[in-house]
């Protein structure tokens, strides 16, 4: 099976806590479905967005319309030009006006004016010092599109990290917490499993409060209220109640335990004695 397929079916498999039987019990592959799965609905998320980003120049320009005045002004002096980076600038610092076309980077200030270029092959724009912007709307909504569009990646980037790192905390603090729980009433799992349940849980959650994002900046406690009924039933799915861990470990208790009610440590020893078979064999 590819891993493209593998990863899809796991994706509906977490959306359905009575199958979190059937997924991987290995936590390297819980993380690394985590990882990637946080990856396609932030990537989901940006396609969504891009409606709200085309209409974002017009809506720079209309709150710019708030302003009575808004003027650009530079005021400085260099003992050289400044190429970020050196060859094929982006940014050029240089105090000479008028810059010859050929060396221009994407930005240029220069003496007293601030050229850009919005997109490859495009005309350079400029703003000298002391325009009033709002005289300016052509050139304030191309800056508008320049600066999404290349700003865009580094927003990915920072906020797949953000997202990342703070669902990775709610799965730690839920699944310490369910597992506290599942002691307390006496129901048998370990906090391997309970750990990986909650990265499959994790996935409804993510779903819910990005994927959301383009259409209402918040949805509230929601995703973490379905995430903890995800993580509850997949317990469930994944567990089952015993009077002590003796007692689980029992073959009597096992052979007593209902079918559907199998956990990861009934893969294990199952995988071990089919093992055990063939080599006898």
């Amino acid at each position: 099976m590819g891993a493209f397929h593998k990863f899809w079916q796991t994706f509906f498999y977490a959306l359905n806590p009575g199958r979190y039987d059937k997924l991987s019990k290995n936590i390297g592959h819980a993380f690394f479905y985590y990882a990637a799965m946080l990856f396609v609905v932030f990537l989901a998320t940006g396609l969504l967005f891009i409606p709200t980003l085309f209409s974002l120049p017009d809506r720079v320009n209309q709150e710019l319309q708030k302003f009575e005045t808004l003027e650009m002004s530079f005021n400085y002096t260099l003992k050289e030009p400044i190429l970020l980076p050196h060859r094929n600038p982006v940014l050029v610092i240089d105090t000479v006006d008028n810059p010859d076309p050929i060396q221009e980077g994407t930005v240029i200030v220069s003496g007293d004016s601030f050229y850009f270029q919005p997109f490859p092959y495009a005309d350079r724009l400029v703003i000298r010092n002391n325009d009033n912007i709002l005289h300016k709307p052509a050139e304030t909504a191309a800056l508008a599109s320049m600066l999404i569009l290349y700003g865009a990646p580094v927003v990915f980037i920072v906020g797949y990290v953000y997202h990342f790192i703070k669902y990775l905390i709610v799965i730690f603090v839920a699944s310490f917490a369910c597992f506290v729980l599942a002691r307390v009433a006496r129901f048998s799992i370990d906090y391997h499993s309970m750990f990986i349940v909650s990265m499959y849980a994790s996935t409804v959650m993510a779903c819910l409060s990005l994927i959301t994002k383009p259409f209402t900046p918040s949805i509230g406690y929601l995703e973490y209220i379905v995430f903890a009924v995800y993580l509850l039933l997949g317990t469930l799915t994944v567990g089952d109640f015993a009077d002590t861990s003796a007692a689980q470990n029992h073959p009597a208790a096992k052979s007593s335990r209902p079918p559907h009610q199998r956990t990861f440590d009934d893969d294990d020893e199952d995988e071990k004695a089919f093992g055990s078979f063939f080599k006898k064999r």
